[in-house]
């Protein structure tokens, strides 16, 4: 299903808060593909330490370094390196903002960071550096800019933000307590200060029962919100960056901002998409681009899920008109090297559990006695249409 010519009407089937169903999960992700030969040094002689990284995540390392949009950012001269901290060891990122290392999925993106110098995700980053820039160029002279992280986590492009920008407003929502408390910690180790907000997407003003996070399998009630109730909450009329990761949420949050995006709420939205295997949808990154382009978008970069070098898809937008000369390039990966691998294998392997399940019900309804077979039927039926 997209959203384009009947985006009005759906809008108001998303009446309830995304949970992704538990009674009919997707189907699991692929395998990664096998590592290679080593990557090429990278950008700086640098090879990831295959002696400390487990052999699943080999090759998704391998292959984020491998890329090479992020290597004329400019670097801070220990860009990569662990260092102390004032509470423990932190790795520097390439503009000089601290992390504490580890923080973000340990040793994957650890070796990630140190390989590329204080980068972790090569396209978005690019992306990104080039947003500020423009920001920095157009922003307000009166009017601090503001910008809203949804899924934050260690916070860090948030922290890149107010490291551009450190007259800023940050607020930063994660339904995940324990991420959260991560990307306040993030904070004080930069001397920064923002709003932090324990809380999931869905309906404005409502709550969302039941919530798994990444790091407590214990189902937990959480307050919600969406992009309306978010604006008011934190009594924001207009948000300069809206950054958006949030595992499958990408879709309802965005049919319900839409007529906020088209009144020009938001000026800069990046959203990441996410695979079949998290949203239960094998077209999210389609259906965020038709919603976005029917708010009245400008696309000034995007990559589907299988054409990154990490492992989200990306679109990069623009919903002011001074923004519709940005067009941002960006590498594109080839989906058989790509974290959930080509579409073809899956697809294929769904035909085959699909025709084996129709053999299933065959052989059932061939040994029901006639009556119940024809109830069984008209039930069948009217269940298809």
């Amino acid at each position: 299903m997209t959203y384009s010519a009947d985006l009005r009407d759906s809008r108001n089937l998303m009446s309830e808060p995304f949970i992704p169903p538990t009674d009919n999960p997707p189907p699991p992700a692929p395998e990664p593909p096998p590592v290679g030969a080593l990557p090429t040094a990278r950008p700086n002689g640098l090879t990831p330490n295959f002696d400390i990284i487990p052999t699943p995540i080999r090759s998704r390392i391998a292959m984020t370094i491998s890329c090479t949009d992020a290597d004329e950012l400019p670097r801070v001269s220990n860009a990569g390196e662990v260092i102390d901290g004032p509470s423990g060891p932190v790795q520097v990122m390439h503009n000089g903002v601290l992390v504490e290392d580890g923080c973000y999925y340990g040793v994957l993106t650890g070796e990630i960071i140190r390989c590329l110098r204080g980068i972790h995700e090569p396209q978005e980053e690019l992306a990104f550096s080039i947003i500020m820039k423009r920001l920095a160029e157009t922003r307000s002279a009166t009017q601090a800019p503001t910008m809203i992280e949804l899924g934050s986590f260690w916070a860090y492009y948030s922290l890149w933000f107010l490291n551009d920008f450190p007259d800023g407003n940050s607020i930063c929502l994660e339904p995940d307590a324990h991420h959260l408390e991560v990307g306040k910690r993030n904070f004080a180790i930069n001397g920064r200060t923002g709003t932090f907000i324990n809380a999931a997407i869905g309906i404005g003003g409502g709550s969302v029962r039941g919530f798994v996070t990444e790091t407590n399998p214990n189902p937990v009630d959480l307050p919600s919100h969406d992009l309306e109730s978010l604006l008011a909450t934190c009594e924001i009329e207009k948000v300069d960056v809206l950054l958006s990761d949030i595992q499958g949420g990408e879709v309802p949050l965005l049919i319900r901002a839409s007529e906020r995006l088209r009144r020009g709420a938001v000026r800069f939205l990046i959203v990441s998409t996410h695979d079949l295997s998290i949203t239960g949808s094998a077209t999210t990154h389609q259906q965020v681009l038709d919603i976005l382009l029917w708010s009245g978008a400008h696309i000034i970069a995007e990559h589907s899920v299988s054409e990154s070098f990490s492992g989200d898809g990306l679109i990069v937008a623009s919903f002011d008109p001074r923004d519709r000369d940005m067009k941002i390039n960006i590498s594109h990966n080839r989906s058989r090297n790509a974290l959930f691998g080509e579409w073809e294998p899956r697809a294929e392997s769904y035909r085959l559990q699909l025709l084996e399940a129709n053999e299933t019900l065959e052989r059932i309804r061939s040994m029901l006695p006639f009556r119940i077979r024809r109830k069984f039927l008209n039930v069948w039926n009217a269940l298809r249409s």
